[in-house]
């Protein structure tokens, strides 16, 4: 029985009997592969960090958003729950955010909005909330706790 070399492609590793792929062509293919995959794999995590980096920056703007919709709706005086619904949702996005003092606001703003319901449990624990924040309605907040 006479064997025959297989000639091995230039795409995947293919792996050959023994006694027809000479150690050189399987290092040559497996050195070609390996570069395609640290290519594949190198590209893949750049992909996903900048996924991630693009979503981490895009929450405090939604949390500015929604605290300014529902600034206006509680300003507007025309849908009391869409408004707490709206500062609830921003008081989300923005609780991981830089900028503590738009948290502080909303939460400000939800005891207002509790305050007016006469709901006096929950507004007192929003504007504690605001207080525990060290920023420009710290003192508004201590104020309306105290009341």
């Amino acid at each position: 029985m006479s064997r025959r070399k297989k000639k091995l492609p230039n795409g995947p590793l293919h792996f050959a009997e023994p006694e027809t792929q000479s150690w050189s062509q399987f290092q040559r293919l497996f050195a070609q592969d390996s570069v395609r995959w640290s290519l594949g794999i190198g590209v893949g995590l750049i992909m996903c960090v900048l996924g991630v980096i693009i979503y981490l920056r895009s929450q405090p703007v939604k949390g500015i958003k929604e605290l300014q919709e529902g600034i206006r709706l509680l300003d507007d005086g025309s849908d009391s729950t869409k408004a707490v619904t709206q500062l609830q949702s921003a008081g989300r996005s923005l609780a991981g955010s830089t900028e503590l003092y738009l948290l502080q606001l909303a939460l400000f703003k939800l005891g207002t909005i509790e305050e007016k319901k006469q709901n006096f449990l929950q507004a007192r624990q929003q504007y504690e909330a605001s207080a525990e924040i060290d920023g420009p309605f710290r003192a508004e907040s201590l104020l309306a706790v105290a009341r």
